[in-house]
């Protein structure tokens, strides 16, 4: 789990738009409950004390972290809007590793007691729901073509429609290997055995390395893998910059005005 429900949740709040953030939100226990129970089949006092820290998770994010969100999003806006893309995404990846470790400060007295409540069962369910989604999840690494169209989609989001040339950019700074799949594959498997193992023997030392580092459950091949591909995004992003239309901009800018509006209206 590594808590990741949580943050699947406060995406959703982004990606959900204006018209269903209020159900999003506003539901957001009932919601954690039922993504948590699919991921471990949840006896009755686990939903309940699941809802009791999404309640208070969720008072916690809007009093106390929405406020320097919505700032570094704007920050993030300013730098894009000032032609300094790659300072932008630099930006967000600070602000998405900075959400997950505050959250689990303010989680880890209210988590962890439940995460070291698991049994078997939880772990045996657990196990269950990656094998049956993990497929899905990385059907895209599956192949060079897969991974180009998702990318692509990925942009197409971003900046709209784009041009022969810049699809020729992104496609050739796509970079795929052939064990791809297997690296995603087992990076899943490894970090969902050291998840069950401190969870079984209540570690909090794991926990607490995992809060700072990601990379702690990762394999080395994951971790080369994961940098490789971060590299290719600045690539593709640095040579796609000059050739944007001011309207391609524009929609890039949108998107993140559209998430600010999100977070504000939240405030």
């Amino acid at each position: 789990m590594r808590k990741r429900w949580i943050y699947s949740l406060i995406f959703c709040l982004f990606l959900s738009g204006c018209s269903g953030i209020n159900i999003v939100y506003n539901h957001f226990d009932t919601l954690a409950v039922w993504k948590v129970d699919d991921m471990f089949e949840l006896n009755k006092p686990q939903k309940e004390n699941i809802r009791s820290v999404a309640n208070a998770y969720k008072k916690w994010f809007k009093d106390e972290y929405l406020p320097l969100l919505v700032i570094e999003l704007k920050s993030a806006q300013q730098n894009w809007m000032a032609e300094e893309p790659i300072l932008a995404l630099e930006r967000l990846d600070i602000l998405f590793h900075d959400i997950r470790l505050q959250s689990f400060i303010f989680l880890k007295p209210k988590l962890l007691p439940i995460i070291f409540g698991f049994n078997q069962s939880n772990s045996i369910a657990y196990d269950a729901y990656l094998t049956e989604n993990r497929p899905d999840w990385f059907e895209s690494n599956q192949s060079k073509s897969k991974k180009t169209e998702k990318w692509t989609e990925r942009y197409e989001d971003w900046f709209g429609h784009l041009t022969k040339q810049q699809l020729t950019i992104i496609h050739q700074n796509i970079l795929w290997s052939k064990n791809e799949y297997k690296i995603r594959i087992d990076n899943s498997r490894y970090a969902q055995q050291r998840f069950i193992s401190a969870a079984l023997t209540q570690d909090e030392d794991e926990f607490i390395n995992w809060a700072h580092d990601m990379k702690h459950w990762f394999t080395p091949e994951y971790s080369a893998w994961r940098q490789d591909n971060r590299n290719q995004v600045k690539t593709i992003l640095a040579q796609l910059y000059p050739l944007l239309s001011e309207k391609q901009k524009s929609h890039a800018e949108s998107k993140l005005a559209e998430w600010i509006n999100i977070a504000s209206s939240l405030e």
